[in-house]
């Protein structure tokens, strides 16, 4: 009988890795570009203390989320409208020095969530930069779709 109950529970832990692997590759597959336009311009540097990938659905959320982070100083908000769209706020958080900042690579509508790829890029050795608290942040405006956020980062 133990073999048995051992050999019933190998072939469950079997079913549920794959299982798993087939969850995770078919939520992750079927992926279309997603139309975003980059708001950061409108948004007066946040100074975030730590790694940031929040999309936010309402405007007081990213107000409020806002304040919380950095409470030296009141946030200035670009124009969306949250009717329609939702704002995606990512940041690698902050760095020893000016001169990093972040690109877009793309922006993906996956089956169970909407996949940023971001490239953090770095200033060369040669590069003068200043010892000073800086956060290379970017505030996507991007459509209504209903899925969680995850964010990739590149040249990491």
């Amino acid at each position: 009988m133990p073999r048995a109950g051992a050999a019933a529970a190998t072939v469950l832990i079997a079913a549920l890795a794959v299982g798993a692997g087939w969850r995770a590759l078919w939520a992750h597959g079927a992926g279309h570009a997603v139309s975003w336009r980059d708001a950061t311009a409108g948004l007066r540097e946040p100074l975030l203390t730590r790694p940031t990938a929040r999309l936010f659905h309402r405007r007081a959320d990213l107000a409020a989320f806002l304040r919380r982070e950095d409470d030296t100083r009141a946030p200035t908000l670009p124009a969306v409208d949250f009717s329609r769209d939702d704002a995606a706020l990512i940041s690698p958080g902050p760095p020893s020095s000016t001169g990093y900042s972040v690109r877009i690579v793309s922006v993906t509508a996956e089956r169970a969530r909407l996949l940023v790829i971001a490239h953090e890029t770095t200033p060369s050795l040669g590069t003068q930069t200043i010892a000073r608290l800086t956060v290379p942040v970017r505030l996507l405006v991007l459509p209504k779709l209903g899925k969680p956020l995850s964010v990739r980062w590149e040249g990491r």
